[in-house]
């Protein structure tokens, strides 16, 4: 009996923890959706390297980092979950959400975004002059910090 139950222990563990791992992966490997992303919203910089992470329960992340420095995190789907500018460099106003471009365009028109977050309920924006938006899935803003 207890042998058995060490045993189950020991698969749920391994289906939990998903035998993760990560491995470089080509360009072309990468989901569709960030390849776009990376052709339309990136079009000067190559990708330096990506990376799939294995997670649990079977899920998938990718994380790129291309030329400039700019890192890009992703789910399984190739849906940006992340996308951080460094160097001085600015998220390009193409890979916001429309209704985060607007709002950015009309309050604070002379900042530039150096990283926006998408956690599936909503979005948190960091602005050059080092403000922070939070934006709920609806774009409401929720926050206002320095």
């Amino acid at each position: 009996m207890k042998v058995s139950g060490i045993v189950a222990a020991v698969a749920i563990l391994l289906l939990i923890s998903g035998c993760g791992g990560k491995k470089a992966v080509t360009v072309e490997e990468l989901p569709q959706p960030l390849q776009t992303l990376i052709e339309q919203d990136f079009p000067g910089e190559s990708v330096a390297y990506a990376m799939l992470e294995k997670e649990g329960l079977g899920r998938k992340k990718y994380e790129v980092v291309l030329s400039d420095g700019t890192g890009i995190e992703a789910g399984g789907d190739g849906v940006w979950k992340e996308i951080k500018c460094s160097h001085g460099n600015s998220v390009p106003v193409s890979a916001l959400p429309q209704q985060i471009r607007s709002y950015l365009e009309a309050k604070h028109p002379d900042v530039s975004v150096r990283k926006i977050e998408n956690s599936g309920r909503g979005y948190e924006v960091e602005l050059s002059n080092g403000l922070e938006i939070k934006f709920n899935s609806d774009f409401v803003v929720t926050d206002y910090d320095r």
